[in-house]
């Protein structure tokens, strides 16, 4: 049986409430993001839109699809909400970008309405299907189906919510913009100025620079391939 609540003293560290005041609080269902790379729904409307301020508020606008989530209406309020996932609020005509700011924590980066329609999701596998098919298998548990194999492990494919197509194809190479999403630099994005495979058990690395040209080096699988608009959000 899956717990629906989370002791707060063990909560994610990005979680901007007080720890010691109440003993409890929501924890976010299964779903498309891991627990300490997520919020809830709850959260989301209390402390980052400043929607609600009970639970019985939040509930209400849940139920009344008053607050979409990657363009679907979610029905539980500890729904995991998580890194470029798109949060709209139709009545006040509001679109968001879930994103990193350069503390690694998560915040709300507001859009225009026609960028809510396609979301960036980065290719964590693949899975060769029949008649020569392959299956992309995407960060927050899409798949989509190609025809023609020119994708990577690591790029980041623009997918449109409403057909599931792919619209753009960012590829993780020698200048390409990342946001990096783990390890001591997380939250800082840069260009791509090298990659290098390792030989044996040792992971990939990648060097990039940050707009002040300082040089970095991390692990690939902490980048996360983004475009110029999205940079543009984030700062």
């Amino acid at each position: 049986m899956t717990k629906r609540h989370l002791k707060r003293i063990n909560m994610p560290w990005f979680w901007q409430v007080e720890r010691k005041r109440k003993t409890f609080i929501a924890r976010p269902m299964p779903g498309p993001h891991k627990l300490a790379e997520c919020i809830t729904v709850d959260f989301l409307l209390r402390e980052f839109l400043d929607c609600a301020k009970i639970k019985k508020e939040v509930k209400h606008l849940v139920h009344n699809k008053k607050v979409l989530i990657d363009k679907r209406a979610v029905k539980d309020i500890r729904f995991p909400v998580g890194l470029m996932d798109i949060v709209d609020v139709p009545s006040m005509n509001e679109y968001y970008r879930v994103m990193l700011n350069e503390e690694g924590k998560l915040k709300l980066a507001k859009i225009k309405k026609e960028d809510s329609n396609a979301k960036l999701c980065k290719i964590i596998n693949k899975t060769a299907l029949k008649k020569n098919k392959m299956q992309l298998n995407l960060i927050d548990g899409r798949n989509v189906i190609v025809d023609k194999d020119s994708y990577k492990v690591g790029d980041t494919v623009a997918v449109d919510m409403a057909t599931n197509k792919i619209k753009n194809h960012l590829k993780l190479e020698a200048g390409a913009i990342v946001l990096l999403v783990g390890g001591k630099h997380i939250g800082k994005m840069g260009i791509v100025s090298n990659i290098a495979e390792q030989s044996g058990m040792r992971k990939p690395m990648v060097t990039f620079k940050d707009k002040n040209n300082d040089s970095y080096e991390t692990l690939k699988e902490y980048c996360y391939v983004i475009n110029k608009d999205i940079e543009n959000e984030k700062n």
